[in-house]
C-alpha cells in the first residue's frame, strides 16, 4: 500500500480516473481559472505599490506579456491535451503504453511476482517522468504531478502556476 501511495501522486492515470468521475469538473475548472486570474492580477497590483521596487523593475513586470497577469501560465485542473474530453482514453493510453505496458504482461505471467512488477513500475516511472523529459522540449503546460494530488505550486523556471483538480474538494474548496 505504501508503494501505491508514494507513486500514485506522480502517475497521471490516477488523476485521469479521478477526474473522469468528478461531476461538474468543467465548471469547477472555469471557476478556479477565474479566481487564479483575480489573485494574479491583485498580486501584480500589490507589487506595483511597493516603495522599495524601482521603476525599471515595475516596467519589466508590466512588460511580461500583454498584461502582467497573463505572463504567468495557469495550469488549472488537468492536462487538457492529454486527457481530452474524457470520452476517449486513447491519448493517455498511448502516453503510457511504451513505459507501463510491460507491467500488464508481467502481471498476466505471474500475479504474485511483486518484485518484478514493482521493478518494472519503478523503471517505467523514472523513464516516463524523468529521463524522457531530457529528450523533449520544455513544456510549460506540463503538470509535473498527478491532478489527483492535493497541492498547488508555482514553477519559477516555467513561470507557471499549477492548481490540480484535487484541490476542488472540501475543506480546500467549496
Amino acid at each position: 500500500m505504501n508503494l501505491l501511495r508514494n507513486v500514485s501522486v506522480h502517475l497521471i492515470d490516477s488523476g485521469y480516473v479521478y477526474l473522469k468521475s468528478l461531476p461538474h469538473r468543467d465548471q469547477l475548472a472555469k471557476d478556479t481559472e477565474d479566481q487564479v486570474k483575480l489573485i494574479t492580477e491583485r498580486f501584480v497590483n500589490m507589487t506595483m505599490s511597493l516603495e522599495w521596487m524601482s521603476m525599471t523593475s515595475r516596467r519589466k513586470l508590466r512588460s511580461k506579456g500583454s498584461t502582467p497577469a497573463t505572463a504567468v501560465l495557469h495550469n488549472i485542473g488537468w492536462p487538457t491535451e492529454l486527457f481530452g474530453d474524457f470520452s476517449d482514453s486513447s491519448v493517455i493510453d498511448a502516453y503510457h503504453e511504451e513505459d507501463y505496458g510491460p507491467i500488464i504482461e508481467a502481471f498476466n505471467r505471474n500475479q504474485d511476482d511483486f518484485y518484478t512488477i514493482k521493478h518494472i513500475l519503478q523503471a517505467a516511472f523514472v523513464n516516463r517522468e524523468a529521463i524522457r523529459l531530457l529528450t523533449q522540449k520544455a513544456d510549460r503546460k506540463d503538470f509535473l504531478m498527478s491532478p489527483a494530488m492535493v497541492n498547488a505550486w508555482y514553477q519559477p523556471d516555467r513561470n507557471s502556476l499549477t492548481v490540480p483538480a484535487a484541490l476542488w474538494n472540501s475543506p480546500f474548496y467549496k
